[in-house]
């Protein structure tokens, strides 16, 4: 077993601890504070968790670079290799890279929650090409990518001024010093100098690896020192310094155990030459609980097979893409966790005789590259396969093309994907389609030396849903997709709600071989064999053998055509209960496929110059085009409205002032928040059932985790129970009755965010079943409507309309919309801080950041405020105002101790309002932001110091919340009308009324008024003044020249 399990994190070395076998690669950059990369959906489908995997691969004597989501990918899965974050990539202190400046002058970014995503998979693909990535693969590279607001234009108009460079010097150094692509040229070739060097540092590795008896290192380089010599990185084309020193190459990064170290502005980190030099060893980690899983990874193909044999339950893992998503979310029970990314024989591709075998746990992108090098130059050696063999391996490259993000095809395996058994797997289809076996392999019965091979069509290895024919020892080894006979044909189908990263709704693989009539036959080419296979149309792929036989010895004309459609009907079958529903559009899916096929078949029979028919309907040829999408591309129009101004805005990019803290990784979210010394993480108890009576909770197995802490429910709240935000009319937590699966029932609180997790979902709440409305019909058949009646907007006579007979067409049905999963993007998280010994809570909740950095930014764009390195430091919260806006508000209530209390009173309202008698015409103004329209003297400021997560900041102006800002307001406003009070002005606060007998005097009284504030600088609030009325209302009362009467909702 190796002595450490190490791994490099941008650049700096750390030793994994033990005890995080069940977690994953984000779990551990955000403990150790790098908190750029994001928890967003958390099952590799929003890709705000994206990094670079680097790897030293030793069978091509490669660095590979990967985007990898890391929300996904065990801990241990990444040992011995090098994760760049975003927080590698650049900052603001040393400099951004230009991915980094492009995004943040493209104004790529709004929330900024997926922005680090997008950056590193930009930056992974730049870093992993050795030539020209156009515009379509950027857009291919960002399908595992997703934005929930910005839109995605501005970030493609960001990443496209990447395209074009190939065969580059893609470092960050060349493209920020804007060197011309023929400079940027790599003149040694597509490898460049950087496979020199990795060649060169492995041959010098050897004696840096030879290890003392205590495991010290010989011959290692001083600690600091690049290993790369002058020769290594010498281009030797020009032998001159390689330009390209930047981008996959092997060095050494500063200190091993220091800090981390910057290469440099807009350098890019290099690879640590001891990955180069380390070999794969054995790995055994354990869980942070005994029952936890434990990590192994052998490196040798036998003993994983002894593992399997002494542990069948144990599940291989190599991306973890299936594993992951039932750890977190199904909360998978398995002791064994093994890792198979290190065992040879599994990762193997093989070009044979009979066709490609591909080893199980080879990677669907490392296949992708196999299968495209493959039919581009017909294979490597003497050997140069006919196109007209690798009509499989096309079928299967294209449909791989579809399969999932770049990220997921990273590290998911062939060998997972089978064994998943997903009923809408899309390569299943293909494997039985073109007539694949399985290579299944087990240690044979009483030996340890010996192992059992067993060989599985593909066609008969899935027996139902998720169940496949693997006995309990076996694994599977290989796959062999054996070479396509001449006259055979292969195609796959996919049709999914959209291209990119989607599951399928159906899809299919499909193989046909054609013969042509023998001599005194009919000379028709006709079917010698064929094989049509659908997924997502049941529990497992769907060969549609009935529609085969009916094809095997007949002419491909379109009479065979409908009756095989016809047939198809038989063989495909979806119930009305089916689930995933869409029961008729499947089924037309799945006749349309096979139509596709058919015209796809004739037309590669033509353009080989057999007509098998006439193709009389050219109308349908473009059912066999292939699809090509086009790079995608915006247009903004605007009127400038005549020439554009330098200094305009129009047209010109506007970075805001957040872009630059979001494309680092910088930007703080409430998951960000650097975690207070004992903080305790909490959990929700929720309701597993639509509704049901609450007989009791069962806490015994929760309190046994690691870490619990306590159990809060309805029982424990001091005051009422009831919330809302108008109406309290529902349970924080549910007491007696829940009414709706997720309802919340209590709350667990643990030392650690998973042991809280865990002891959560341990929790067993036991109901007594009451009756429920699931659909909108059962809530119509029990006479349950909500009250009162929905407001509806009615034009004209509608039932008029239809009857009249006037209307072109009356189209009527029932449109029936079911239930969806949430896909979060940013989780909602709440920060909770007790103050003044818990009387009070702080709470920072991620609804509420974006609305904090907008006011700030606004208040300091207005002058309000600056920042500050004021020893006060009062905290914020925010006060919801009547229109549901959130006000930004300083808890100054220490401050407010120690204030010397202005004891000038404020005029009571109902002495103001004694004043109007007689009046007729009445004018409100109220000030804008009122207090704010009062300077603070310039010694006292640092006193208003207030801290954020954004910065500390210190008030210019008069804020909320100061014990003397009413009185001070109240003296300002006196002062300025002093003349005027009692006569026609009333004044509180920041609220004023002119009252007048005439309106003559009123108009003179308004004039007065208004320049008395223009004169004094004040600003007042259009939307809130009323000119000019004879009734308004003022200080919560309703002023009419016959009276003065309270409000009905303020008695």
């Amino acid at each position: 077993m190796a002595k450490d399990a190490i791994v490099y994190i941008n650049g700096r070395r750390k030793v994994l601890p033990d005890g995080y076998a069940e977690r994953t690669l984000l779990d551990y950059l955000r403990d150790i504070g790098l908190c750029g990369t994001k928890l967003g959906c958390g099952e590799g489908g929003c890709g705000a968790c994206t990094v670079m995997v680097s790897r030293y691969d030793d069978a091509s004597k490669k660095i590979i670079h990967q985007s990898v989501n890391s929300c996904l990918a065990p801990l241990y899965s990444v040992e011995g290799m090098h994760v760049t974050t975003v927080e590698g990539v650049g900052n603001r202190r040393d400099g951004l890279h230009p991915v980094q400046e492009s995004m943040v002058r493209s104004h790529g970014s709004q929330c900024g929650f997926c922005t680090p995503g997008f950056i590193m998979s930009m930056y992974s693909l730049l870093q992993a090409s050795s030539s020209k990535p156009s515009e379509e693969e950027i857009e291919d590279n960002l399908a595992g990518n997703l934005c929930r607001c910005t839109g995605y234009r501005p970030i493609v108009d960001a990443f496209r001024h990447f395209a074009g460079i190939g065969n580059t010097n893609t470092s960050a150094a060349a493209i920020s010093h804007g060197a011309k692509e023929s400079e940027r040229v790599c003149k040694a070739g597509e490898g460049g100098c950087s496979d020199n060097a990795a060649k060169r540092a492995e041959e010098s590795s050897e004696a840096a690896s030879s290890e003392t008896e205590d495991g010290s290192a010989q011959g290692r380089v001083a600690e600091g020192a690049s290993i790369q010599n002058s020769d290594s990185m010498k281009c030797p084309v020009t032998n001159h310094a390689c330009p390209n020193h930047g981008r996959s190459s092997v060095d050494g990064i500063g200190d091993i155990e220091g800090d981390q170290q910057n290469p440099g502005k807009h350098g890019d980190l290099h690879f640590p030459r001891e990955l180069v030099a380390r070999k794969a060893q054995p790995l055994l980690m354990r869980s942070w609980i005994s029952e936890g899983p434990v990590w192994v990874r052998p490196t040798r193909f036998a003993d994983l097979l002894r593992i399997k044999a002494m542990y069948p339950q144990a599940r291989l893992v190599v991306g973890s893409t299936e594993v992951g998503v039932e750890l977190r979310f199904k909360h998978l029970s398995c002791p064994l966790l093994v890792g198979v990314t290190h065992v040879a024989e599994l990762n193997e591709v093989e070009v044979t005789e009979e066709g490609l075998r591909i080893g199980a746990a080879v990677t669907l992108s490392h296949l992708e590259a196999v299968l495209k090098e493959l039919l581009e130059d017909g294979g490597s050696g003497t050997r140069k396969w006919e196109k007209w063999r690798m009509e499989g391996c096309a079928a299967l490259l294209h449909q791989l093309h579809w399969f999932a993000g770049r990220q997921i095809r990273n590290v998911a395996s062939v060998g997972g994907n089978i064994v998943t058994a997903s009923p809408i797997s899309d390569l299943n289809p293909v494997w039985m389609a073109t007539a694949s076996v399985f290579e299944l392999e087990a240690v044979a019965d009483g030996e340890q030396e010996q192992s059992r091979k067993r060989e599985v069509p593909a066609s008969g290895f899935f027996l139902g849903y998720r169940r496949v024919d693997l006995r309990e020892k076996e694994i599977l080894r290989s796959v062999l997709l054996p070479w396509t006979r001449r006259w055979e044909f292969v195609k796959e189908f996919k049709q999914c709600h959209r291209r990119d990263d989607d599951i399928a709704i159906v899809n299919a693989g499909m193989r046909v071989k054609l013969r042509k009539g023998e001599e005194g036959e009919h000379e028709d080419w006709v079917v010698e064999d064929a094989c049509l296979v659908y997924g997502g149309v049941g529990p497992i792929p769907i060969a549609a053998n009935r529609t085969v036989r009916g094809l095997i010895g007949r002419r491909w004309t379109p009479d065979t055509l409908t009756t095989a459609l016809a047939n198809l009907s038989d063989d495909v079958v979806i119930t009305k209960d089916a689930p995933g529903g869409m029961v008729e559009f499947r089924k037309s899916l799945a006749a349309s496929f096979l139509f596709k096929f058919f015209v796809h078949v004739a037309m590669k029979m033509e353009r080989e110059g057999e007509n098998v028919i006439s193709l009389p309907w050219n109308e349908h040829r473009s059912a066999a085009s292939p699809y090509i999408r086009s790079p995608s591309h915006g247009m903004q129009y605007y009127d400038n409205g005549g020439p554009v101004s330098p200094e305009g805005a129009v047209g010109a990019a506007s970075p805001h002032l957040s872009g630059a803290l979001h494309c680092t990784g910088e930007a703080q979210y409430a998951d960000d928040m650097p975690f207070p010394v004992d903080g305790l993480h909490a959990e929700l108890v929720l309701s597993t059932r639509p509704h049901a009576r609450i007989k009791g909770v069962d806490l015994a197995a929760a309190v046994i985790v690691p870490g619990f802490v306590g159990y809060y429910g309805a029982d424990d709240i001091p005051g009422k129970n009831d919330i809302g935000p108008v109406l309290h009319d529902e349970e924080c937590f549910a007491s007696k009755v829940v009414t709706c699966v997720g309802q919340v029932i209590g709350v667990i609180v643990a030392e650690t965010a998973m042991a809280a997790k865990l002891a959560a979902h341990r929790v067993v709440v036991t109901y007594e079943d009451l009756p429920a409305c699931i659909t909108i019909d059962e809530a119509i058949k029990a006479n349950l409507y909500h009250t009162p009646a929905p407001l509806t907007v009615t034009k004209g006579d509608v039932d008029a309309c239809f009857s009249s007979g006037e209307c072109d067409y009356v189209i009527e049905g029932v449109a029936k919309m079911g239930g969806q999963e949430h896909f979060y993007l940013e989780p909602n998280s709440t920060f909770v801080v007790p103050v003044d010994g818990g009387a009070e809570m702080h709470c920072v909740s991620s609804t509420q950041l974006a609305v904090l950095r907008a006011q700030l930014d606004d208040m300091l764009d207005k002058g309000w405020i600056c920042p500050s390195s004021s020893p006060y430091c009062a905290p914020v919260l925010f006060v919801r105002k009547k229109n549901e806006d959130l006000r930004l508000c300083i808890n100054y209530r220490k401050l407010n101790a120690q204030t010397v209390r202005n004891v000038g009173p404020l005029p009571r309202i109902d002495d103001l309002l004694e004043r109007l008698g007689g009046a007729k015409y009445f004018f409100k103004l109220d000030l804008k932001s009122g207090y704010h329209q009062i300077s603070i003297r310039p010694n006292d400021c640092y006193k208003s110091g207030f801290k954020t997560r954004y910065g500390h900041f210190e008030w210019v102006v008069m804020p909320f919340g100061l014990t003397n800002a009413p009185t001070t307001l109240q003296a300002a406003m006196t002062n300025e009308f002093r003349a005027m009070l009692d006569r026609f002005v009333l004044v509180y606060l920041d609220d004023i009324l002119v009252y007048s007998r005439t309106l003559e005097d009123h108009l003179e009284h308004l004039r007065r008024v208004l320049e008395t504030l223009r004169r004094a600088d004040y600003k007042a609030n259009r939307g809130k003044c009323e000119f000019v009325w004879q009734e308004l209302e003022y200080l919560g009362h309703f002023v009419t020249p016959e009276g003065i009467s309270p409000l009905s909702d303020k008695i």
